[in-house]
């Protein structure tokens, strides 16, 4: 099997005679007896219509919504205005009009497979049908195309060929609907991006398929992109005063979200519920203020068709009103919980386990934990708040005197299946509202180690109900029957490391055991290292 990149047109043909070769330089080279049999796309997301947006939070996960994309700079090479372009002048002169004479890999013309060219001075764009190569100019068709501003172009401009690697920005500085693009390339959407096919319109098939020509990282710093702001909770900060007699009540009208990993349905109309102001009220379903663009095209039912109303009803007496001062801070903050669900599997999926390039959005790793005396098993213990549509998963880096022994990726605690899933070491059921339950997460048997650090990742499909997690300790031992057993309860050999972090949280039943330990001469103070 072979793997080609950058391919131009829809497939190749079967050719059982003419092996298939490459070029070195420009030489051709026989891959001896390889012929073509068939040929197809690896993934949808190289059908090579397809480009990824990278937006931190976006905020627009369901496929009803829509993004404005404009800014983009072309790809293509840049040519100097032989002379100045005036803002009633009907063609235009550059240096070498060679790059002009196609558009989309076709002629420009108004032919059969020809196609109108455009291209860009300044901010504006122009529209072009006709060139003359001998006098190296442009005839234009028409100006400021997409609502460019027209405007004069002195002699030394740069124009551009208003192509992103042979394709028209037209197709891509643009509004576009995720409802057009595929359900695959919809599903391919994670916290921090997302894909969009762009229209081909009539170039869908064949050799005549239009497909950008090459993949690489494009945009430039002033390419600007709508997105939504995803919320959970939020804060409004109001100067009020009430005196007595008086009353402030605030309420805020907002709408639905879907979560990264989520089905929730989107831009729906919550109504009125009490908000609570200058303190930071949790939410119990994700909320978004939603793009001008989207609240255009979703939120019509809406009074000026807003995603958020704050209203604020104050009630006076005889003699006093309360008072809102909006000459001094008044401001609304938002809160968004990065949950994601981006591992359906952690036994066959690695890349939790790597050092660098986890898919999590929410990610917690400790400091580098140093034993004074190496340790063969180890223990996390913790308390937990996990809702029935979120997971967590533990793990552990481990270090050894010898530099060249650190583990070069994480490692998952067994779990209570003994598939080093990184679950805890027996079931915990789902928590009810804010109910914390403790985990206990064990792995013996360790090659001695005299260094470690803890990471949990968190996932979930709900933003509005994350992982919550208190109590954490973790201890580093010299014996490795630990599982299933209590802590300091029923040793048999004596401890030759002990190391506890976080013992502000460690309860004084623990405390209590290890002095009574200690008493039995089976650890001494020397023994013990906090961190």
């Amino acid at each position: 099997m072979l793997y080609l990149t950058d391919v131009v047109g829809e497939t190749f043909y079967p050719n059982g005679t003419t092996a298939l070769s490459y070029y070195n330089g420009n030489t051709a080279v026989a891959l001896g007896a390889t012929y073509t049999t068939s040929s197809v796309v690896s993934e949808e997301k190289y059908s090579g219509n397809v480009f990824e947006v990278y937006d931190h939070s976006h905020g627009m996960h369901a496929s009803n919504n829509s993004v404005r994309i404009f800014g983009v700079k072309p790809t293509t090479i840049g040519v100097k205005l032989s002379q100045d372009l005036n803002a009633d002048s009907t063609s235009l002169t550059v240096e070498n009009v060679g790059i002009f004479t196609s558009f989309e890999g076709q002629s420009v013309g108004t032919g059969l497979n020809q196609s109108t060219g455009y291209l860009l001075v300044g901010n504006e764009i122009i529209e072009y049908n006709e060139f003359n190569v001998s006098a190296n100019t442009i005839t234009i068709n028409e100006r400021s195309i997409d609502s460019t501003i027209l405007r004069k172009h002195l002699a030394g401009s740069i124009v551009y060929k208003y192509e992103l690697n042979g394709v028209s920005l037209r197709r891509i500085n643009k509004n576009h609907t995720m409802s057009t693009n595929s359900n695959i390339i919809n599903s391919n959407k994670t916290i921090d991006s997302y894909q969009m096919q762009f229209d081909r319109s009539t170039r869908t098939a064949g050799d005549n398929l239009l497909s950008f020509t090459d993949e690489r990282k494009v945009g430039g710093d002033e390419c600007i992109l709508s997105q939504n702001i995803q919320y959970n909770s939020i804060l409004p900060f109001f100067d009020v005063f009430s005196p007595s007699d008086t009353s402030i009540e605030s309420s805020i009208r907002t709408v639905s979200a879907t979560s990264a990993s989520g089905s929730e349905v989107s831009f729906q109309d919550i109504g009125y519920e009490p908000l609570q102001l200058n303190s930071t009220n949790d939410l119990n379903s994700t909320r978004m203020i939603a793009s001008h663009v989207n609240e255009s095209n979703n939120l019509s039912s809406l009074p000026s068709n807003k995603s958020l109303t704050v209203a604020i009803n104050m009630q006076g007496s005889t003699y006093a009103s309360p008072m809102i001062n909006i000459s001094s801070y008044a401001n609304i903050n938002l809160f968004r919980n990065r949950v994601d669900l981006p591992v359906a599997n952690y036994i066959d999926d690695s890349r939790t386990n790597q050092l660098s390039g986890d898919p999590h959005s929410s990610v917690y790793i400790t400091k580098k934990i140093t034993l004074r005396n190496p340790a063969t098993s180890l223990k996390v213990l913790l308390s937990a708040y996990k809702d029935s549509s979120a997971d967590f998963r533990v793990l552990y880096r481990l270090f050894r005197s010898d530099s060249s022994e650190i583990d070069q990726t994480y490692e998952l605690f067994p779990g209570y299946d003994n598939l080093n899933s990184g679950r805890p070491d027996t079931f915990v059921r789902s928590s009810s509202d804010d109910e914390f339950l403790d985990y206990e997460f064990t792995a013996d048997n360790i090659s001695e180690y005299d260094g470690f650090i803890i990471k949990i990742v968190m996932s979930g499909t709900d933003e509005s109900k994350p992982i919550k997690i208190k109590d954490f300790r973790a201890i580093a031992l010299s014996w490795s029957q630990l599982k299933g057993t209590k802590i300091l309860r029923g040793m048999k050999k004596p401890v030759l490391s002990l190391t506890l972090i976080a013992p502000n949280i460690i309860d004084m039943l623990q405390i209590k055991k290890i002095e009574k330990l200690k008493k039995k001469k089976l650890i001494t103070s020397k023994m013990i290292s906090v961190k």
